[in-house]
């Protein structure tokens, strides 16, 4: 009896242990979520701008002769998956890594980034043609790096398609693995009424506005896949504490009721040796 009260003893000083280490992730995750969902918000403002700029621009005609809106002949489709760096988040990577799995054709060019879509990569024999991690602090010029590279061959025709593999933040409960398409540009069916005139020309500024959209498009989703990360590893954090918490008082109602069952049976042998005497 008292070895097993010992043991029971031990396993909630070691579940109390967990507790303190799965809470202090959970605030931490918690203080990471808020910045990096103002972070996200701010760029919102900017992204929705761009976006809109370009939407006109590409309502005002139907006659550009631009490359980033020619739909190539051919299929060679450029993916770039974003995962985390480290675990504990739940199924957060689980999610992601089976949706691309869904998702890829196998004739895709790859852009990793995160650890966990690395190390998927490697196990699975899949060709990379670039490889990022330790993406903690996501940073515009981070992003543009690889968005450069992205650009780059699709101008040179190399490539007849960008797109990204993420988990898309719906709120701090929900995260659904997504696929966004950010070129070809899709030309709007929907015409502005008025002809707008633009200097030097419509082509020229789309050559300079894509590239800038394609940019910010990566960097903003690769934002909305960084607060998908945190929200998820918090929520993770949370129940496993919760769990803590109900483990340590099923254990300690045990160890309650060994303690009791151990007093009476000591009140009961002194009973019986009064007796016997």
């Amino acid at each position: 009896m008292a070895q097993s009260m010992q043991n029971i003893k031990r396993r909630i000083r070691s579940i109390k242990s967990t507790m303190k280490i799965t809470n202090a992730m959970e605030l931490v995750a918690t203080s990471k979520l808020q910045k990096e969902k103002t972070r996200m918000e701010h760029n919102k403002e900017y992204a929705n701008c761009l976006y809109e700029t370009m939407t006109k621009i590409l309502a005002s005609s139907d006659q550009f002769d631009n490359a980033f809106l020619k739909k190539p002949a051919f299929d060679k489709p450029l993916v770039i998956i974003v995962t985390s760096d480290t675990g504990l988040c739940g199924a957060y990577n689980t999610n992601i890594l089976r949706f691309v799995e869904e998702n890829l054709q196998g004739n895709e060019e790859l852009i990793v980034i995160g650890t966990k879509g690395i190390n998927w990569a490697r196990r699975n024999g899949k060709e990379v043609m670039q490889e990022y991690n330790s993406f903690e602090k996501v940073s515009f010029a981070q992003t543009s790096v690889i968005a450069n590279i992205a650009i780059d061959l699709y101008r040179k025709e190399e490539i007849s398609q960008i797109r990204i593999l993420y988990a898309e933040y719906v709120n701090s409960m929900d995260f659904d693995p997504t696929s966004l398409i950010i070129l070809p540009v899709e030309e709007t069916e929907k015409k502005l009424d008025k002809e707008i005139l633009f200097e030097p020309s419509a082509n020229s500024i789309l050559d300079e506005l894509i590239p800038m959209y394609v940019r910010n498009m990566l960097y903003s989703t690769i934002l909305r896949a960084k607060t998908s990360e945190y929200a998820s590893r918090r929520l993770a954090m949370e129940n496993a504490t919760d769990n803590a918490e109900e483990l340590t008082d099923e254990l300690m109602l045990e160890y309650n009721q060994a303690r009791q069952g151990a007093i009476t049976q000591e009140i009961t042998e002194i009973i019986t040796g009064a007796e016997a005497l």
